[in-house]
């Protein structure tokens, strides 16, 4: 019966966890803060250990049966791409920290909410920014795809809330 009630947990001694991702088939869970675990959600144990150094920031995605994750640190302004076992490339583009990453639903492409008051969309191929969207005023704080990847949502610390079609931009305050 569907209790609500934990199955396992698992305590970082005075560490924060900021993202908590599931495994696409359910099994696994992908998770950080000091340090990047991915763990096994039947019990808990660790299945790989990455130590990123302070993400704020994670998203995970499968490309060509492979599943991939990007990350964003505090006082940083670097994306790092990494395979299940290994980094696979640093990007670099935003002037100040990266506050939140996300993967297109859809396509190879990921999106970056930059404190310097930028939104980044990458090539996930290439490793280079295909387009920034400099219309926040502010730091830009959170984004999020659409479930069908065709908006993308922003908001920034005025409290302006962007919606993004095709390059259009939504304003609402």
């Amino acid at each position: 019966s569907n209790t609500g009630e934990p199955i396992w947990k698992q305590e970082q001694a005075r560490q924060s966890i900021h993202s908590v991702h599931w495994f696409p088939a359910g099994d696994r869970l992908l998770f950080g803060g000091q340090k990047v675990r991915i763990v096994n959600a039947a019990d808990g144990t660790d299945d790989r250990v990455f130590d990123l150094h302070g993400q704020l920031s994670l998203t995970l995605r499968e490309f060509d049966g492979e599943m991939c994750f990007a990350s964003a640190a505090s006082q940083e302004d670097i994306i790092r791409v990494w395979s299940e076992d290994q980094p696979v490339s640093k990007w670099q583009g935003h002037s100040m920290d990266i506050a939140k990453v996300q993967w297109h639903p859809r396509d190879a492409r990921l999106a970056s909410a930059g404190l310097d008051g930028t939104v980044r969309i990458w090539n996930a191929d290439t490793g280079t920014p295909t387009l920034v969207l400099r219309d926040h005023t502010d730091k830009v704080e959170s984004l999020a795809w659409s479930a069908d990847g065709r908006y993308l949502a922003t908001v920034d610390d005025s409290g302006m809330l962007l919606i993004r079609d095709g390059g259009k931009a939504s304003n609402r305050k």
